[in-house]
């Protein structure tokens, strides 16, 4: 898909998504973050689908690995995407507010 219709977002999530279920934590993050800066044509479906859920396996990954400050910034991303979203997501948003709280505090 990517080399036919010229798409260099598509497929990354998927990819980082199998990474991540292989426990390959820094292909997986390596292919989050490309997902996130390679923005085309097809971005806006992609962001419509996968922006969140990509920002908030950024979050976890990140969290995982120690890296306090790119936990943060992801889960602050994600926050603010959906502060107005449907009530029934809102736990997510309330989730990545309660985990920026907790990464801001340890030292």
């Amino acid at each position: 898909m990517r080399a036919i219709w010229g798409c260099t977002q598509c497929g990354l999530f998927e990819i980082a998504a199998n990474f991540a279920k292989l426990g390959q934590a820094d292909s997986a993050l390596y292919y989050y973050e490309q997902s996130q800066s390679r923005k085309g044509s097809f971005a806006i479906l992609s962001d419509a689908t996968r922006e969140a859920a990509t920002y908030q396996r950024l979050g976890e990954l990140y969290e995982a690995q120690g890296n306090r400050q790119k936990a943060i910034q992801s889960y602050l991303k994600l926050a603010d995407l959906w502060k107005d979203a449907d009530p029934e997501l809102q736990p997510i948003v309330k989730d990545a507010h309660a985990r920026v709280t907790r990464l801001s505090g340890e030292h």
